[in-house]
């Protein structure tokens, strides 16, 4: 689940119950806000700091392993590079159950200039 909204990270004190059944065993979700339950969620072109580090994790750039960018990769990238783009005013919270095997996301091959996979001409 992605809540890229102010104060998203509130969701956990907001629905403590529900929270706690989201990262349950049978359930499994992985909830990734936008931001601590007192910051907002900034924006820039169009994009949350949150949707845009998302799109550039799963495009290649949060470093892949066996040609997947996974969870862990794209968890690390996200929190950097909101904290990045938002001059540390924007801190985003992950909740991953602490039972969650490596996950992987995407395999996209890097696109070159001419929108194809690098080194097709």
């Amino acid at each position: 689940m992605v809540l890229d909204a102010c104060h998203s990270g509130a969701i956990g004190l907001l629905f403590d119950d529900i929270s706690r059944e989201l990262v349950d065993e049978d359930c499994g979700v992985i909830v990734m806000c936008a931001a601590t339950p007192k910051q907002v969620a900034l924006e820039k072109a169009g994009h949350g700091h949150l949707t845009r580090s998302m799109i550039e994790g799963l495009s290649g750039k949060a470093g892949k392993r066996n040609g997947s960018v996974f969870l862990s990769h794209l968890r690390t990238y996200v929190e950097d590079r909101v904290i990045e783009l938002s001059n540390d005013a924007q801190h985003p919270v992950v909740v991953v159950p602490p039972w969650m095997r490596p996950l992987g996301l995407s395999n996209r091959e890097p696109v070159s200039h001419n929108g194809l996979p690098e080194g097709v001409p």
